[in-house]
């Protein structure tokens, strides 16, 4: 229809079909989207965060998948913008902080430490009047302290109201809740953000860590990052690490943490206890 406004042909609109295509697939995810959230057709893989001095995991990342009946394992990329778009997101956001807390509990009373646990944040959720009580409401509920719990954030969410944003962060800040800056660098704004707000992470954003290795430009830009980070005493982390090039690289500039396919894939709940079993007896 908004395509009519603008198409004058004899005064005419020649349909497109692949437009009612569109639309049709559109409303059929949607319908498709609504269910999986009243059927709890979501699942969530974990990847850990290896300490490069140590070897240790300090923390493992939440990544949401939707088990699709009929397309199978789909991504949040393909789905997320949706959710928002909808509202669902609440509800699904909601879903991942109380499963990642029964989760972490779960490994507990298996035999594994607390471990951090870190999940993202949507622009959609942070926004919401009752977050900071959500948040809180869904940790007092469960058995995991609130020094284990980590949100990421990234640049979206501050763009929105930056005052409000700082606001949140200090509130989350005085019940022990740790807040880290995820995908730092992707924006033009990253370093206004970092001076004022009360992050305690950084997470280096994996377009600089693909171009490590053959990029003198993103090689110094990673290098001013980590050294920028351990001057404001906050550990830094780097994503997507790929190849032992770029980890090497990262070990020789002393960044903290690393995460990516190289050290560890996302693996379902139970693989990832085995995993960190395993490296626990390694370590021991």
């Amino acid at each position: 229809m908004y395509n009519a406004k603008t198409s004058f042909v004899s005064s005419f609109l020649f349909f497109d079909e692949s437009m009612d295509g569109n639309l049709r697939e559109r409303d059929t995810l949607e319908e498709d989207l609504r269910y999986a959230v009243t059927n709890n057709q979501f699942v969530l893989h974990y990847q850990p965060m290896i300490d490069l001095r140590t070897n240790k995991i300090t923390g493992v990342e939440a990544l949401i998948r939707w088990n699709h009946l009929i397309f199978g394992m789909i991504y949040p990329d393909k789905f997320i913008p949706l959710a928002e778009e909808t509202g669902l997101i609440i509800d699904i956001d909601k879903w991942v902080i109380k499963t990642v807390i029964e989760q972490n509990t779960l490994w507990h009373e298996n035999g594994l430490p607390l471990l951090n646990i870190a999940v993202n944040v949507t622009c959609n959720q942070f926004q919401q009047d009752d977050f900071v009580d959500n948040v809180i409401g869904l940790l007092s509920d469960g058995h995991m302290g609130h020094k284990f719990f980590e949100l990421e954030i990234n640049e979206c969410i501050a763009n929105q109201d930056i005052e409000r944003t700082i606001s949140v962060l200090n509130q989350l800040n005085n019940v022990g809740i740790k807040v880290s800056m995820d995908e730092f660098g992707a924006g033009y704004s990253s370093l206004i953000y970092l001076k004022r707000l009360p992050f305690h992470k950084i997470k280096l954003d994996k377009f600089f860590v693909t171009d490590i290795t053959h990029n003198q430009d993103a090689f110094i830009i990673v290098k001013t990052i980590i050294d920028m980070a351990h001057n404001l005493k906050k550990p830094i982390i780097a994503e997507g690490v790929e190849t032992q090039e770029q980890l090497d690289l990262l070990k020789s500039l002393n960044c903290d943490e690393a995460q990516g396919f190289l050290l560890c894939k996302p693996m379902s709940a139970k693989e990832f206890m085995i995993f960190a079993r395993d490296k626990v007896l390694q370590e021991s």
